[in-house]
């Protein structure tokens, strides 16, 4: 027949105006369709239920600080994506720990990769990021005073004795090495300092 068709929201996570419709969340829409009457039929009306599926979200999820330096933790950060789904994050590859959200690096310039899923909510499923990469940076030990004491020309050969190396209250290990600024006052193989004239070297 030639009658016109219209459409009806019965119910439903959806808006309809005239033929489009809009979802307004994951779920089901009820919608009825009715032909008018002409002068041959008379009116008829069908009703369906539409079901919306959840959204892929869009939004690229990252991370606020990829830098953290060795012996020190770093507290990931995730933001982006879409919906209220919780963030969490995970170790894809590398030398690093995860506990929750707080990342323990492995050795200085060691692989260290994570990544950051927002879950699943009402109407979006969750997203998982690509790795991404944590850089491992050295960390700066704090130096304790060269002991220098004053030598005369003619004194014996000595050794030097490297100073105190600290980070964050605990003893660096590793070796010294040692150069002169003056070779005319004094000169260094290892760790051994001879006087060669007066003056001063440091």
């Amino acid at each position: 027949g030639s009658g016109a068709v219209t459409y009806t929201k019965v119910s439903g996570d959806c808006t309809l105006l005239g033929g489009a419709l809009t979802p307004t969340a994951a779920g089901s829409c009820e919608i009825t369709a009715t032909k008018a009457a002409d002068t041959q039929y008379a009116s008829a009306s069908v009703t369906s239920t539409i079901t919306i599926n959840k959204a892929n979200q869009s939004v690229a999820l990252t991370l606020a600080e990829v830098t953290v330096t060795y012996g020190q933790t770093l507290t990931l950060s995730g933001s982006g994506g879409e919906g209220n789904g919780a963030i969490s994050y995970s170790v894809s590859e590398g030398t690093c720990t995860l506990n929750t959200a707080v990342l323990t690096p492995g050795d200085a310039g060691s692989v260290c990769k994570a990544r950051v899923t927002r879950a699943e909510s009402a109407n979006y499923n969750s997203l998982t990021s690509a790795p991404i990469v944590i850089t491992v940076t050295r960390a700066t030990p704090t130096l304790g005073t060269l002991a220098l004491s004053t030598k005369t020309f003619g004194d014996a050969a000595f050794a030097l004795t490297g100073p105190s190396a600290t980070y964050d209250n605990a003893s660096v290990a590793g070796a010294w090495s040692y150069s002169s600024a003056q070779a005319s006052v004094a000169t260094i193989e290892d760790s051994t300092a001879t006087i060669t004239g007066g003056g001063t070297s440091v």
